[in-house]
Parts: C-alpha cells; structure tokens; sequence
C-alpha cells in the first residue's frame, strides 16, 4: 500500500501509531451514532489490532488510510476499502474526529481514494453504504457524483450508492 497525497491531505497506510485514534472514533457515541453501537475499549482494541493485521496482509480484501492535513502531525481519522475483489469493486468507509469534521476533508480524501482506486487499483465501482439518516454522507455522495441512494433490502434503514470511473472526475 502506498502513502497517497493530494494538495492538502496525505493518506498514509494504518499503522501501529493509529490505535489512539481509532480508538477515539471507535469509541465516541457522536462519531459512531450514523454507524452502529460504539465500542468499548476492550473491543476497540481487537478491532485495532485485526484491522491492522488484515490491512497489512498482501491480498487482503481490506486496506485502511489514516488521514493527514500536509505537514501537521495530527492524524484527523481513517478511510478505508473493504469488500476489495468483489466484482472488482470496493465498499469506501470513513471516519473523521470531531475537529476534522465540516471541513470538506472528507470530500478530499474521498476523491483521492477514489482515483488511486480506480487508476491504479483498477476498480470498475465504489460502493457507500449507510444510514438514510446521515446527512453528511449523502451530501458527500451527492456532490461527488455517487449514483443516487437506494434502500438495502438487508438492512433496515440504510442506503447504498456507487461510483464509476466516468463519474469520479
């Protein structure tokens, strides 16, 4: 996995410096409240460390970012792509701390995954899923040109879309 950078951000591969941060989002009410239950500490810290191991394992369907303004030191939150090799898509996961949170970083740092999925991953589409009720995420869909939401059978309440390559630019 390779360090991605864009003018103001740096996504630079998960590593062992990233348990506090991950726990910080894993682990606040606010943060996980569009996601699911947060976590304990206890599992917050097994979720860490096996996210890590997956994300570092050649062939793994799961490969994880942490997010950097360039040149600041703090790490601002994760974004990620599971489901890899699924019909050569991907599912696209982010989380922000709260201080990153309404400064268009996720915008960016959606589009530079983005790009480095499709240009150098070779991904044909990108797949968001998550709660009707998450404004945030839908603006983010919306504005990038994600295809327009649509209910999961499977999942009471949640909404998924995609990305094509003709649409990310």
């Amino acid at each position: 996995m390779s360090t991605l950078t864009s003018t103001r951000l740096c996504l630079r591969p998960m590593d062992d410096t990233d348990e506090t941060l991950f726990m910080e989002l894993f682990c606040s009410d606010n943060i996980m409240a569009n996601i699911g239950a947060s976590f304990g500490e206890d599992r917050a810290k097994r979720a860490f460390a096996k996210t890590l191991k997956v994300s570092r394992t050649e062939g793994s369907d799961t490969k994880c970012w942490t997010i950097f303004l360039q040149h600041e030191p703090q790490a601002l939150g994760i974004i990620s792509f599971s489901a890899l090799g699924k019909s050569l898509g991907a599912d696209i996961g982010i989380m922000l701390s709260r201080h990153a949170q309404g400064k268009l970083i996720a915008d960016e740092a959606v589009v530079l995954l983005a790009e480095h999925g499709f240009n150098i991953m070779g991904l044909v589409h990108i797949r968001a899923e998550f709660m009707a009720g998450n404004l945030a995420t839908k603006r983010i869909t919306r504005k990038l040109r994600f295809t327009e939401p649509q209910p999961l059978a499977d999942k009471e309440g949640w909404q998924q879309c995609f990305l094509y390559p003709r649409l990310a630019n």
